[in-house]
């Protein structure tokens, strides 16, 4: 049993130091997005060049250079041939700057109210819910001198199941909506 709760305090640890990287930068060099549905590459630096090629919404760029308002771009071709072209600096967004530290990028699909409170309700909720389950075998242990760790667990049974998820349940909401309010404001 106690291999048990070692084991799962060392899940709910991995858990805990995944939210810690996420978004961690591994490249130290600039990375562009494209910021609209449909991007079109140019020959020139001009509106009134010819369309070369498309990029689409959240595609990364590498920017070779700046030309007035236009970025020279590079990308492949049919998998082969690297080419380059221009696109308006306009529609493109810096998500790091030259040192690798990250920018906040502003996206209207990854902020707001709805998006921060499924997100942090999801996981406060699964995180809860496990931390319960932890509880529930430390609990309901039985001295056993059977078994390696000295205890036996029982197994939880479905109202068991039914009340700590209704617990994590009652408990992520007001997490949820904290997390909502701070996405939504951030």
């Amino acid at each position: 049993m106690n291999g048990m709760i070692i084991k799962n305090s060392f899940i709910l640890f991995l858990y805990i130091i995944s939210f810690n990287l996420q978004g961690q930068n591994l490249s130290e060099k600039d990375i562009y997005i494209v910021i609209t549905e449909n991007l079109n590459v140019r020959n020139q630096p001009k509106l009134e060049s010819d369309i070369v090629h498309q990029v689409h919404l959240n595609d990364t760029i590498d920017v070779k250079n700046i030309v007035n308002n236009w970025y020279q771009i590079a990308y492949i071709e049919n998998f082969e041939n690297i080419l380059t072209g221009y696109v308006h600096k306009d529609y493109v967004k810096k998500i790091t700057k030259s040192n690798g530290e990250k920018v906040k990028v502003k996206e209207e699909q990854d902020l707001g109210f709805k998006s921060g409170f499924i997100y942090y309700g999801i996981r406060s909720f699964g995180l809860l819910l496990f931390a319960s389950f932890v509880y529930y075998n430390y609990k309901t242990r039985t001295k056993d001198a059977r078994f390696s760790g000295g205890y036996r667990g029982k197994d939880i049974d479905f109202l068991s199941f039914i009340k700590y998820a209704f617990y994590s349940l009652i408990i992520s909401i007001p997490i949820a909506l904290i997390a909502g309010i701070i996405c939504f404001f951030a």
